[in-house]
This record gives C-alpha cells, structure tokens and sequence, in this order.
C-alpha cells in the first residue's frame, strides 16, 4: 500500500515564514553580522512584533521594556527566536494527538521541544561550537509524523504494530513495508518545501537509518532524537535508533555525559512548558 503525499498537505501543514529559512541560513555562516539578522527580523512584520513581545514577557523578566529588535536579538538569543518562532508556526498542529503514532496530545511538541534542548544543552557540556542548523533541525526532525499520520487509520496501524512486534521490524522498516515510505522521508520533504538548507534536509530524511553516514549534524539530530525519547518525551511506538549507541561514540560522549544531558534537557523542557503558559 503506497502512501502518497500530496503537495497540498505540505502546503496545508502550517505556514511558515520566509523568514525563517533565512534566519537558519544566515545563522550556518559564522561570519553573519547581529546587524543582519537584526535587518532580516525587521523586514518581517510579524515576526518583529512576536519577537518584541517575547522579550518583554515576564517569563524572561524583563525589567526595562525593550524597544529595538536588536536589543531583542541580544535578550533572547537567536537559538529562543527559532524556538519560539517555529513553535509559534507549528504548536496547533505539532500538539495534537498523532493516534498513528501513540503520540497523545503535546507530546509531539514536547518530544520535538526535548530534542532542541538537548542540541543546546549538548554544546553546553561538551563546551562545543555545534553545527548551526542542528538546533532547528532537531526541533523539526520529527515534522513527518504530522502528515503521515494522517493516512494512518487504525487497521494500518495495527499492521504497523504486527510487524514490529511479530516480523522483528524497527517501526520504521515497519513503515517503509506498508507504506513504501516512511516518516523521516515525508519530513525531509516538508523542510525541503520550506526551503531549509540542504544538509538539514538530509539529516531529518537521514535520522533513522540504522548505519548512518558519519556527519556532525546528522549524528546530533540522531542523538537528540535518541535522549528525548530516554527521558520519557515522545517515544510512542517507537524504540531507541538502533545508531545511538555508535553514535555517542563516535560524539566522544560518556554514560555520565548522557546521564547528565538527559536530566538537564528535562529541567529545560519542563520549564519551557511553563514559559508557554506565561506568553
């Protein structure tokens, strides 16, 4: 049974500024000024006035009220502005329930939120300058699920369960057999319309595959993936990848390391759940 997604389900998703992309491109280029990414911020209406308002909330206890996109820009830090604006973009559709996936209500947002945090906390521990996309990229690794999930009814998903739990699959073998695609292609079809660079395409399409191609971003999407489950946050019907394991090692990351990467990522993303309330 093919599933085949149409190119008005990409567009139906979730609209996602221009802007955005620009802003994850700009950011992979070491040598882009705060001006710059000031300027493309102020060039989007909308997303000026979100950006204003985020740094004047309580949550990040503003004092004195911030005016300038710029000072906002150094307030919030480019990694909460693709965060907040990203989310703000997909949290109708990323917190509901994905029956297909045994994914309850926000617990995709959650799972996807916990992979962000891990990318941060990650460069926090390891005192690592990480790839630039790998934040956005872990944020959006699991975007397919939205869509593909939507042509997954109980019969299909009972299937789906039949061969993992009879035929010894990974869910997503189990995917690729019924459907002759699966959630990580579907993904990376949708960063791919949104016009995110390519090599973050990639490592959404890339972040189950069971011996995956040794690349920094891909490994840390991998990863991040990986701990967000671990620590209890959108694992679904879904196991660990079978990569991470190679993967810490190959990342030089120890049993402590994780141990301490996963109880700080889920400080973060408990707090973060507050910060939405307060928004």
């Amino acid at each position: 049974m093919k599933i085949k997604i149409r190119p008005a389900e990409l567009k139906n998703l979730a609209p996602m500024s221009t802007t955005i992309s620009r802003l994850t491109k700009s950011m992979q280029d070491m040598n882009t000024k705060m001006s710059e990414i000031t300027r493309l911020i102020e060039l989007d209406t909308a997303l000026t006035a979100n950006v204003l308002r985020w740094a004047n909330s309580a949550y990040y206890g503003a004092r004195m009220p911030i005016e300038s996109v710029q000072a906002a820009v150094i307030r919030l830090g480019m990694n909460n502005i693709i965060r907040l604006s990203i989310g703000n973009s997909l949290s109708s559709v990323m917190k509901k329930s994905v029956p297909g996936y045994d994914l309850a209500e926000n617990e995709l947002w959650r799972h996807n939120v916990a992979a962000a945090m891990t990318v941060e906390t990650l460069g926090q521990i390891n005192n690592q300058t990480l790839h630039p996309a790998a934040f956005t990229a872990a944020l959006l690794h699991d975007v397919g699920k939205v869509i593909l999930g939507q042509h997954l009814d109980p019969d299909m998903f009972v299937q789906l369960r039949q061969l993992v739990n009879e035929g010894g699959m990974t869910y997503i073998e189990a995917e690729r057999s019924l459907l002759e695609t699966d959630h990580a292609i579907v993904g990376a079809a949708v960063a791919g319309y949104w016009k995110f660079p390519d090599e973050m395409v990639y490592a959404i399409e890339k972040h189950h595959d069971p011996e995956p191609r040794a690349e920094n971003l891909l490994d840390i999407v991998i990863i991040a993936n990986a701990v967000a489950k671990k620590i209890g946050f959108g694992a679904g019907s879904e196991p660990m990848p079978r990569a991470y394991d190679a993967v810490l090692q190959r990342q030089g990351l120890l049993p402590e390391s994780v141990v301490l990467l996963c109880e700080r990522v889920k400080e973060k993303v408990l707090k973060i759940e507050e910060e939405w309330k307060l928004l």
